[in-house]
C-alpha cells in the first residue's frame, strides 16, 4: 500500500511539473512574433500588428518593432503615416515615429521589441525584450 502510494505521490508530481514546463514554453513562443522576410518589408515600409500590439518600420537605417500600447494607460495608439506620429485615441496622448512622447497624458515613451532573424531567413519580433530605443536591425 506505502508503494502505491508513493508511486502515485511521484506520477502526480511529475505530471504537475511537465505542465509547468510546458506552460513556460508556451509562453515563450507566444512573445515571438512572425512578422515575414526582409522581402515583405521593403524600404521603406510600415507594417501595423494591431493584435500583438506592434509596429514595424523599415527605413534606410533598418528595421525596428514599436509598441503601440500608450503606456499612460494601455489603449492602443495608431500610427498617423502622413503626421509621423502615433496617437492615443483614450486620452490624447502622442508620440512620434520613435515613440518619443510629443504631448499629452503619457509620461513613458513607447517600448522598442528585439527582433531575431532565424536560418530560414524569417524575422520575428521578440515581445518579452525590449531594446534601447533607436536599435535597428540590420540582416
Amino acid at each position: 500500500m506505502r508503494r502505491l502510494l508513493l508511486v502515485l505521490v511521484l506520477v502526480c508530481f511529475s505530471i504537475f511539473f511537465f505542465q509547468r514546463a510546458l506552460m513556460a514554453s508556451e509562453s515563450v513562443n507566444k512573445s515571438k512574433i512572425l512578422i515575414g522576410t526582409l522581402k515583405d518589408l521593403p524600404v521603406p515600409s510600415i507594417k501595423p500588428f494591431p493584435k500583438e500590439q506592434f509596429i514595424v518600420f523599415r527605413d534606410e537605417s533598418g528595421i525596428y518593432a514599436v509598441s503601440s500600447r500608450c503606456t499612460h494607460m494601455g489603449c492602443t495608439v495608431s500610427f498617423k503615416d502622413k503626421e509621423d506620429t502615433f496617437a492615443c485615441p483614450c486620452h490624447g496622448a502622442k508620440f512620434n515615429k520613435a515613440g518619443d512622447v510629443v504631448s499629452g497624458p503619457a509620461k513613458e515613451a513607447l517600448a522598442w521589441f528585439l527582433i531575431e532573424k532565424d536560418s530560414k531567413g524569417d524575422l520575428y519580433v521578440d515581445k518579452s525584450k525590449t531594446v534601447p530605443h533607436g536599435t535597428k536591425y540590420k540582416f
